[in-house]
């Protein structure tokens, strides 16, 4: 896996965190990514977007339970919005929709896209818990 992390303006409001991975992607890869964007939040806080388009990775049922309480082990905080976006495949999607319903219900504010202007329009957007 390569993974490229990076803070990034959307607008002249909007600072996210781009956390960009290519290749295979495992839990552990998938940890990793996650604990090095919770690492980063220490310098500065926003939102995060996991940027997977480029990967690839085949999940199980424990693979995905264990990524979405990865979230905490990451030292990621319940406040922070985390954008999961992939590209167009049907299974990945679906693995993600897990993984963020799994993050959300665990407190976190997490979803799943595979549109990445969509993702960011969400960021954009108030959060709400309806």
């Amino acid at each position: 896996m390569d993974a490229y992390i990076q803070w990034v303006w959307s607008d002249d409001t909007t600072l996210y965190l781009l956390a960009t991975a290519e290749g295979s992607l495992d839990v552990a890869d998938f940890s990793e990514m996650m604990r090095r964007v919770g690492e980063a939040f220490v310098a500065l806080d926003g939102a995060a977007v996991f940027d997977l388009r480029k990967a690839r990775w085949d999940l199980d049922k424990s693979d995905i339970n264990a990524i979405a309480a990865g979230f905490v082990q990451a030292g990621l905080r319940m406040d922070n919005k985390i954008a999961l976006v992939c590209g167009r495949d049907l299974d990945q999607y679906g693995q993600l929709l897990i993984v963020a319903s799994g993050a959300s219900n665990r407190g976190f504010k997490a979803r799943a896209f595979y549109d990445f202007d969509g993702a960011l329009k969400w960021l954009a957007e108030k959060w709400n818990n309806y």
